[in-house]
Parts: structure tokens; sequence; C-alpha cells
């Protein structure tokens, strides 16, 4: 039994002001630079996104991101899924490093690590 998976999955998304989205790291294909086409998505699957600071944030105020699927069920059916994530302002560097997720944030890391091994064999062919 294979669990339940979607096919033609596009993904939009919403950067607050101030903040962007330098850099996505998974299996996906970028037609441009806001939108994410995955083949096939489950549970299994995960995209993560490289978030620059360019201006002035409101250290009173959070900052939300959004993102929406819309994709295709094992059934037939359309449907949209809707992530947000609301993420306090601060000036303080110890407290970015605080409510960091250590676990995404070394994901990450090694992904971009392994991108880099693999340019480097690949520009040495």
């Amino acid at each position: 039994m294979s669990p339940p998976h979607s096919v033609l999955c596009p993904l939009l998304k919403v950067e607050p002001p101030g903040l962007r989205i330098a850099d996505h790291l998974g299996n996906f294909f970028q037609r441009n630079v806001t939108d994410l086409e995955f083949g096939a998505l489950d549970a299994d699957k995960g995209v993560a996104a490289l978030i620059k600071h360019e201006g002035k944030l409101d250290d009173k105020r959070d900052a939300y991101f959004q993102c929406a699927v819309l994709y295709t069920s094992s059934a037939g059916e359309r449907r949209v899924r809707l992530h947000n994530l609301a993420v306090p302002v601060s000036q303080v560097l110890g407290n970015v490093f605080r409510f960091a997720d250590m676990d995404a944030t070394m994901t990450y890391c090694a992904k971009e690590g392994e991108l880099g091994v693999l340019r480097v064999l690949k520009s040495d062919d």
C-alpha cells in the first residue's frame, strides 16, 4: 500500500514586505520567480526556502508567509491547500536563534552543501 500522493501541484507564495525568498531547494520545476511546480507531492516531499532581509521590519508586528498548493488528489478531485506562517520580528539577534527550528536549518545547510559538491563535480567534467 502506498501513501496518498497528488499530481500536478503548482505552489504559489506570498512574501511579507521587507523580506524576500531568495532561493528554493527541492525537487520541482520553476517556470517563473513566484511559482514552483511539482510533478507529484506526498508526505515525504519537502521544499526549503532561503529568506533574505531587504528592508526595515516593524518589530512590534509579526511577519507572515503564505503559500498555496493547487493539486489533484488520487481520487481526481482538485483541491487547494493553504499554509500560513507567522514569525516574530526581533531586533535582538539572540532571539532569532532562540526561536529558530534547528532541524530545518541543519537540513537546509546539508542540502545546500550537497548541491555545492554536485556543482563542483559537474564543473570538473
